[in-house]
């Protein structure tokens, strides 16, 4: 056979086999909206959320692309099939009707600012009811807290806003993910001059990555995440990616021994 057919045949049959192995593992759209520093455009590695979620699936084998975008637009992406997955998500039983979840791998902890002076010490949900509280527009913490129609919520457009607002006394508190207040407060002179956080948590919400159920395959998707999850955090490469974010312990334990929030009551 002539070299040059002999070539020919040989690049035909990488050509097919690379074309199969990428049918067997297709490229998924990973979005989600920006939520520094778990969702990060500006670094490197796109965040917390985005580079264990982005590891645990090129573990796996499944090429990927990533989009920040803004809530609203995400939701939109999804139920256009535009996006695939989706990197951080709390579960809700309404959630779980257009997602299949997987294991967490990470748990948010959500809490409050108060002023400085602030002699309040919530320790129960009901103890929120006179209290003016900010929440960040569009942010879902947790249905008792979020549903309640006892509870005088203030929306704003960012947590900034309302950490600004609260810090003047405009506003008794702000609900946020608590390393998200911490580092906003951390890195504003004015904040960390007039907030501090409130030792008792909120609650504490596992995060999880879903993938939108009227996609092919969504719970093979899910269960090769779920397996390759467990061989990085075994391996330690996700404590490595805690670390790079300033996390000494694996948040991961909060799920074994149960600190006390406000949603023990």
């Amino acid at each position: 056979m002539p070299i040059y057919k002999y070539l020919s045949l040989m690049l035909a049959a990488l050509w097919l086999h690379a074309g199969f192995a990428s049918a067997e593992k297709p490229t998924l759209i990973l979005g989600g909206p920006p939520w520094p520093p778990y969702l990060d455009e500006d670094q490197i590695h796109r965040g917390l959320a985005t580079e264990i979620v982005e590891s645990a699936f090129n573990k796996a084998g499944y090429p990927v692309q990533i989009k920040i975008l803004p809530w609203p637009r995400l939701l939109r992406a999804a139920e256009f099939k535009e996006v695939d997955v989706m990197i951080g998500l709390w579960w809700t039983l309404e959630r779980e009707e257009v997602f299949v979840f997987s294991s967490p791998y990470y748990v948010n902890v959500i809490g409050f600012a108060a002023p400085t002076e602030s002699t309040f010490k919530p320790a129960r949900l009901s103890d929120l009811t006179n209290a003016r509280i900010g929440v960040r527009q569009g942010a879902r913490f947790w249905s008792p807290f979020d549903f309640s129609t006892s509870l005088n919520k203030i929306t704003v457009n960012t947590t900034e806003s309302a950490l600004n607002m609260t810090a003047v006394g405009r506003l008794d508190l702000t609900v946020e993910d608590v390393r998200i207040l911490h580092n906003l407060i951390n890195h504003d002179d004015r904040l960390s001059e007039h907030l501090k956080i409130l030792p008792l948590p909120l609650v504490y919400r596992p995060l999880h990555m879903g993938v939108r159920r009227n996609l092919d395959n969504a719970e093979t998707i899910v269960a090769d995440f779920n397996a390759a999850l467990a061989e990085l955090l075994q391996s330690g490469w996700v404590a490595t990616i805690y670390r790079r974010y300033g996390i000494a312990e694996s948040p991961l334990d909060i799920l074994t021994r149960t600190p006390p929030s406000m949603a023990d009551e």
